[in-house]
């Protein structure tokens, strides 16, 4: 009688668990009849009374309907939620969604990149100032002493800027290069169009030191310059004046080009000659006149006919300077000879 009712319990145990989770899902369904199954082998091989048999199935599908309620609480929320709640739970998960990728690809708030912005700005403009006193630019004219024990011509470069180097004759006219080699090659860029007078030198470091020699048309001895950069001044332009007639030299019909003289180089230059008295010149605003030891001194970029200059010192850009008799009027041609200027001179007693 006994192992019928067993049989009999075991048998409907299935069709109880059925009606007690007919509104359960399937998944749960599932699970609650694996644990039904457990139970009836307890049943079989435990020998257990009807009753026995009852508690421990009611006491598993207590166990597994809790843990399924868990499962679900964990999982969402509201199990059985209305459209309306769906909707709402769709709507906060795309706001959420946005926010994940605003966050994601803009982690920084406006303010932080206005602060980043600036820092960068400054990171920038402290890395591109040098470490001193940016460099003073300059522009002068070298007399070459080509004489074999003469110290050769410094060039002031920077890194950074270029300074080029205009190769003249005594005469001012350009004196085409042949040829140069600088004994850094790695240290110094230097461009040259293959026919002319200048060459375009920039220092690629800010202290190392080199030399340069350029070799004239016609002219045998090399120009020797010494490459110094790091300097408080940069040589921008620097005209380079060879005391010799070059290719192109231009005879002068009226005196004779001085291309030694220290002072008409320095007048050349716009520096007055020291204790010189400073004159007034009415005639033209690009002329200045100085005189010195009863010599008059002028620099302009008129071409003097009249008095009879003594020497002459011209640059590449049409500047000359003269060195003349002291005298109140002087006649020159503006242009080479489109029209006669006159020239007044006060202040020579």
């Amino acid at each position: 009688m006994r192992k019928t009712f067993i049989v009999v319990a075991i048998s409907c145990l299935p069709i109880l668990a059925c009606a007690q989770v007919q509104n359960q899902s399937a998944q749960q369904l599932q699970q609650q009849i694996q644990a039904l199954h457990k139970v009836s082998a307890s049943i079989k091989n435990d020998n257990l009374t009807p009753v026995q048999a009852r508690q421990l199935t009611q006491q598993t599908m207590q166990q597994t309907q809790s843990q399924q309620a868990q499962t679900a609480a964990t999982s969402a929320s509201t199990p059985q939620a209305t459209v309306a709640q769906v909707n709402v739970n769709k709507g906060d998960m795309s706001g959420q969604a946005f926010a994940g990728v605003v966050e994601k690809k803009l982690p920084l708030t406006p303010a932080q990149i206005e602060l980043l912005h600036k820092a960068f700005d400054q990171a920038q403009k402290a890395a591109a100032n040098p470490p001193h006193i940016p460099p003073r630019p300059s522009t002068s004219a070298i007399q070459v002493n080509l004489s074999p024990h003469a110290t050769p011509p410094i060039v002031r470069l920077g890194a950074g800027y270029i300074s080029s180097l205009v190769f003249v004759d005594a005469t001012g006219q350009p004196w085409p290069i042949q040829a140069y080699s600088v004994g850094d090659p790695t240290s110094y860029n230097i461009q040259w169009n293959k026919k002319g007078n200048t060459l375009l030198v920039q220092a690629d470091t800010f202290y190392k030191r080199s030399n340069l020699a350029v070799i004239l048309r016609g002219l045998s001895t090399p120009i020797m310059l010494t490459l110094l950069p790091g300097q408080s001044a940069v040589d921008y332009r620097v005209d380079l004046r060879i005391p010799a007639l070059g290719p192109n030299a231009q005879m002068v019909t009226n005196g004779l080009p001085d291309g030694a003289n220290p002072l008409l180089l320095s007048v050349l230059n716009g520096v007055p000659p020291a204790k010189a008295r400073t004159l007034t010149v009415h005639g033209s605003r690009s002329t200045d006149a100085w005189l010195l030891n009863n010599r008059l001194y002028v620099r302009t970029n008129l071409e003097i006919v009249s008095p009879a200059w003594n020497a002459v010192m011209s640059s590449v850009d049409g500047t000359h300077a003269y060195e003349l008799q002291p005298t109140s009027v002087i006649l020159a041609l503006q242009h080479g000879r489109e029209r006669m200027v006159k020239l007044i001179l006060e202040g020579l007693s």
